[in-house]
């Protein structure tokens, strides 16, 4: 047990630096929440008078919030750390709609890092139950 937790703190280590990079170089909540609201905008539209920009917008959005459900979940596989438990055949546009609802709701966390918010977004959105906890979280 102890060679685990030195283990895992060895691990930490090695990650602050990129977590510090993460700080300074990541998605800001600002930039997600603009990207996600163009996307929201044009999942409500006709696509046949959607510009480069738009679409890019939308893309930036939608594979962002993918990347990160999916390593999300993957990590709390891993760490036996559940956070959020999303109930099935919810669709990145929801969670895009969760995301932007949430920082609208806290303009004063536009500053930090677009998988901060996002995450606490989702823990607040889809919080788990004992049961659901015990059974692996997100689904």
């Amino acid at each position: 047990m102890k060679r685990l937790m030195l283990l895992m703190a060895g691990c930490c280590v090695l990650l602050l630096p990129g977590m510090a990079y993460s700080q300074d170089h990541g998605k800001t909540a600002r930039e997600l929440l603009v990207d996600c609201k163009i996307a929201i905008q044009l999942g409500d539209r006709d696509f046949s008078h959607v510009t480069y920009d738009e679409l890019i917008h939308l893309r930036s959005c939608i594979e962002y919030i993918r990347g990160y459900v999916e390593g999300a979940s993957v990590m709390m596989i891993i760490f036996n750390d559940v956070r959020y438990c999303v109930p099935e055949g919810n669709t990145i546009q929801q969670f895009a709609r969760v995301f932007v609802k949430y920082v609208d709701q806290h303009p004063e966390w536009l500053h930090w890092g677009a998988d901060a918010l996002l995450n606490a977004a989702m823990t607040d959105a889809f919080p788990c139950s004992v049961l659901s906890r015990s059974m692996g979280g997100v689904k």
